[in-house]
């Protein structure tokens, strides 16, 4: 009696899907006469005979068990060390690989003529600049309110402002323990003096 035909083409289905695979060559010479063991023993064959293809089978399965398994833990380790590559442990690492990876697609849009389109937050680029310019001319308004408010203050309200920054006691200190006091004194009242 022969195979069936639908046991004859789902052998060689998965035969060619096992020579197509990923897999290295020994597990797939495994498989492959795995299979066609296993589909010879459907055809009618003696008693015997399928014992010795059951038998002849599974010592192919064990076969390919355990070379399957013996480079496992091999495959095991490539992909932790390709894990660890793409996404280290070290803060460290991930941000000299963040900007590795930002340097060549620099790169790669310099050399190819692609403008930046950088969006931070849903924002372009120019967006933030003309927030920040905006911001620096608020800052800048708020300074000259606080200048022209600064005029109207009397002389001790001044002198009490100067002495509560410290570059006035850092200069005094300097002034008092040098040597060269009346050379530098005599320097910055020369300076703004004209």
């Amino acid at each position: 009696m022969s195979m069936k035909a639908n046991i004859a083409s789902e052998a060689e289905l998965a035969k060619t899907t096992v020579l197509n695979s990923p897999l290295d060559d020994d597990t797939k010479r495994n498989l492959v006469l795995l299979i066609s063991k296993a589909a010879h023993a459907t055809n009618g064959i003696t008693q015997e005979e399928k014992i010795q293809s059951l038998t002849e089978c599974m010592s192919s399965l064990a076969s390919c068990l355990a070379l399957y398994m013996s480079k496992s833990n091999i495959r095991i380790c490539k992909l932790e060390e390709k894990f660890e590559d793409e996404h280290p442990s070290n803060k460290l690492e991930r941000v000299q690989k963040f900007e590795h990876m930002m340097g060549e697609a620099e790169k790669f849009r310099n050399t190819n003529g692609i403008i930046p389109n950088i969006r931070i937050s849903g924002e372009c680029f120019k967006d933030m600049i003309d927030k920040s310019v905006d911001y620096i001319d608020e800052r800048l308004e708020k300074h000259n309110m606080e200048l022209h408010a600064n005029d109207d203050k009397s002389l001790a309200e001044s002198i009490i402002s100067i002495l509560k920054k410290p570059y006035a006691w850092i200069f005094a200190s300097v002034a008092v323990c040098s040597p060269f006091a009346v050379d530098v004194i005599n320097a910055i009242l020369h300076a703004f003096g004209k």
